[in-house]
């Protein structure tokens, strides 16, 4: 008797079946095929940023190169001012001593 009316059922309403049955594939597919392209929209942004950060890199490895260059050209710049310094204080030491003599002999000649 309900396999009877199962049957009686479907015959009756195999439409209507058919029409939810296609509705519910259709949402299936159309979920996985939103996964997909949702998936497929992540790995474009990740590929996105990779790019970005792959260019920020390249500026950021000129930028060291430039300061690296900037750095042994001040440091260059440094070893030359402190030899001037160098040689100008042992031409002080010298200017004083000689002026020093100078002032003993000015003494001598006076007396």
């Amino acid at each position: 008797m309900v396999n009877i009316n199962i049957i009686a059922f479907l015959e009756q309403n195999f439409k209507e079946l058919l029409y939810i049955i296609g509705a519910i594939f259709a949402f299936l597919m159309g979920r996985k095929s939103r996964k997909l392209t949702d998936k497929g929209k992540e790995v474009s942004i990740m590929t996105g940023e990779l790019e970005n950060v792959e260019v920020a890199l390249k500026i950021y490895r000129v930028m060291l190169t430039d300061l690296q260059d900037q750095l042994k050209k001040a440091e260059e710049a440094y070893d030359v001012i402190e030899k001037r310094l160098q040689n100008s204080i042992e031409n002080n030491r010298k200017l004083v001593k000689e002026n020093q003599e100078l002032k003993e002999k000015i003494k001598w000649m006076q007396q």
